[in-house]
């Protein structure tokens, strides 16, 4: 059996999910509303883009709350994406186990 942690948040969630802005690709191979999204979060610094799985879905609350905005694209890293965006940060999360389909530095 394996356990599970559940993280309680200490604070209320002040990130608030708006619209979405970018096209999903045509070629995308999970349903078309997993793509993107995006969280805003009044006073807080930097946006930060985030290319994922679902092991991000998570730790969403927590990285929303920090950013002054959220851009989360469940995708591989995508450099159009990048230049779309203009982030302060980017994150690539993926599992282990697919490391080497989720990632592509060519």
């Amino acid at each position: 059996m394996e356990d599970s942690i559940i993280l309680i948040p200490l604070h209320q969630p002040t990130a608030v999910e708006v619209e979405k802005k970018l096209v999903v690709p045509k070629d995308y191979a999970h349903a078309r509303e997993f793509y993107e999204h995006r969280f805003l979060c009044e006073g807080k610094p930097f946006k930060v883009l985030v290319f994922c799985d679902s092991f991000f879905i998570g730790i969403t609350p927590y990285i929303s709350q920090n950013f002054g905005e959220t851009v989360i694209i469940w995708s591989k890293i995508n450099q159009d994406v990048i230049n779309i965006e203009h982030p302060d940060i980017v994150i690539s999360e993926s599992v282990e186990r697919e490391i080497d389909k989720f990632v592509s530095f060519q």
